[in-house]
């Protein structure tokens, strides 16, 4: 199968963007992240102005940074996300015709899935990646169960919760990616111009995985 999530495999982080801000600035922002060491940011469809903020990313950072779309619960939502330059698809469940549609418009999904009948099935309908969701509610025990158990070729991103504290726990147990949200991206620091902040943090991040990884970071 071809590796169209080759990046996110590569640094191990999606960032995600979920506000309730109607004002995103985004070049600050997104440099900030990139500054940072992150390459992959996924825009929730819940956030307020999701697909311009997606097409902004694309027409300033480029090929820079591989951006997609999550929270998509309806065709709908996938074909404006990829009108807008969405290069991949996140959800928080598992919907067939929406991981066929994508498939046929050449865009790689990421289905949400939480029982071990859910994650294999997601991957039965040759995803890359499965996320997890929500982590938190089980945490890295529950990845390292069905990694070491089961399921020792699925790709997992366990997302929910995720932090500086328990994110190597996460990739340790065997976490593929780590989707994290308002532990390093969150409407204060957004309202407050903290780039600075926002960078220090996805740098900070990009360090403990490359460490639970066990390489230098």
């Amino acid at each position: 199968m071809e590796k169209k999530l080759s990046i996110l495999f590569e640094t191990g982080i999606c960032a995600i963007i979920r506000s309730r801000s109607k004002n995103i600035p985004v070049e600050p922002l997104v440099s900030a992240l990139y500054g940072g060491g992150i390459k992959v940011i996924e825009v929730t469809f819940n956030t307020a102005g999701a697909v311009s903020l997606i097409s902004e990313i694309k027409k300033k950072f480029g090929e820079k940074i591989f951006t997609g779309a999550g929270t998509i619960l309806d065709i709908e939502s996938v074909k404006q996300s990829i009108d807008a330059g969405a290069q991949f698809l996140v959800s928080p469940h598992i919907d067939l015709k929406l991981i066929e549609y994508s498939r046929k418009r050449n865009i790689p999904f990421i289905p949400g899935a939480f029982s071990p009948t859910e994650v294999l099935l997601a991957w039965q309908n040759n995803v890359e990646l499965v996320k997890l969701f929500p982590a938190n509610v089980v945490g890295p025990s529950y990845i390292k169960a069905l990694k070491s158990g089961p399921f020792p070729h699925i790709e997992i991103m366990p997302t929910g919760g995720i932090n500086l504290e328990n994110g190597p726990d996460f990739i340790k147990a065997g976490a593929s990616v780590l989707g994290i949200g308002g532990e390093l991206i969150n409407d204060k620091l957004i309202d407050d111009g903290k780039w600075e902040v926002i960078k220090n943090f996805a740098s900070s991040f990009i360090k403990i995985i490359k460490q639970a990884r066990g390489k230098n970071g």
